[in-house]
C-alpha cells in the first residue's frame, strides 16, 4: 500500500513513517524544508528525521498544482 505521511520529520510523523516502512509499505513523507524545521527546533535530536522526507513543502502555502 502507498501511504503519505505529513509532518514526516516530526516526532509523531516520524514514528508513524518508520512503522509503515517496517510493515513494508511504500511511504511518501512530506514536511517543511529541512532548514525550516531545524530553525523551529522541531525534533532536532533525531538524526534520521531528514531522511524520512521525500517532498519538502509547506502545505499551508501549496497551490493546487503543487498538490
Amino acid at each position: 500500500m502507498r501511504v503519505v505521511i505529513t509532518g514526516a520529520a516530526g516526532l509523531i510523523g516520524g514514528s508513524v513513517h518508520d512503522h509503515f516502512v517496517a510493515l513494508g509499505h511504500d511511504v511518501l513523507g512530506i514536511d517543511r524544508t529541512h532548514e525550516e524545521w531545524l530553525k523551529a527546533g522541531r525534533n532536532i535530536e533525531d538524526e534520521s528525521a531528514h531522511s524520512r522526507v521525500s517532498i519538502e513543502m509547506d502545505l499551508t502555502e501549496a497551490s493546487d498544482e503543487q498538490l
